[in-house]
């Protein structure tokens, strides 16, 4: 079946060609991205191109103001207190999961001797 998907065959004829896969590049460049309908929209564009959350060109892309992004996006992105960083919902919630399970023991539960 693999083999198969690199060729055009005809059953009638018996016939195989190559697919065009391999003889031209059929994915191409992806155009470039100038405007968005939402801020949403704005926030997966923005980490496709740049890696990050980039408040600035979501705005830019969105068409309003960079201070309202972060309120329209406020399910999917928080600021990290301690690094002062934007981190996606995913990122942020993962770790301040990890950091609360942390902070339900005492600092001396792990200590040895002590109950």
């Amino acid at each position: 079946m693999l083999v198969m998907a690199l060729e055009e065959y005809d059953e009638v004829t018996g016939r195989a060609v190559k697919a065009p896969i391999l003889l031209r590049d059929v994915v191409g460049k992806s155009p470039p991205i100038t405007s968005v309908t939402s801020a949403e929209e704005g926030l997966l564009v923005s980490l496709d191109r740049t890696g990050g959350i980039d408040l600035a060109y979501i705005s830019q892309l969105y068409g309003k103001a960079a201070g309202d992004d972060h309120r329209r996006t406020r399910d999917l992105i928080y600021r990290d207190p301690e690094s002062t960083t934007w981190q996606t919902a995913d990122d942020y919630l993962s770790t301040v999961r990890e950091r609360a399970k942390i902070a339900a023991f005492p600092d001396n539960a792990f200590q040895l001797g002590q109950e």
